[in-house]
């Protein structure tokens, strides 16, 4: 009757922080809320100033993300991923 007692069975191998994964440059993080800002994925990554920040969406053309720029980060499955490059440049 203590079946029900430990629910996640020693499946869970680490603890979720309770919000998505994301990728900048193949380089996985673990992101506490559902939303992130460019500035905050800036800092989040140890991104310089004078590299852009462009969100990969698959299916459509790269989106630049500026500093006030907002990321849903649940509008689609999976992790969402990210790529940089210097000022300049243009998008891969």
């Amino acid at each position: 009757m203590k079946d029900d007692h430990n629910q996640n069975h020693g499946h869970d191998p680490k603890p979720q922080p309770g919000g998505p994964e994301l990728f900048v440059d193949n380089e996985r993080y673990d992101w506490d809320k559902k939303t992130i800002t460019g500035k905050e994925l800036r800092v989040l990554a140890s991104l310089p100033d004078d590299v852009q920040i462009f969100h990969k969406i698959p299916g459509r053309p790269d989106e630049e993300v500026k500093d006030d720029t907002v990321i849903d980060l649940t509008k689609q499955p999976g992790p969402d991923r990210f790529s940089t490059q210097p000022v300049g440049s243009q998008a891969g």
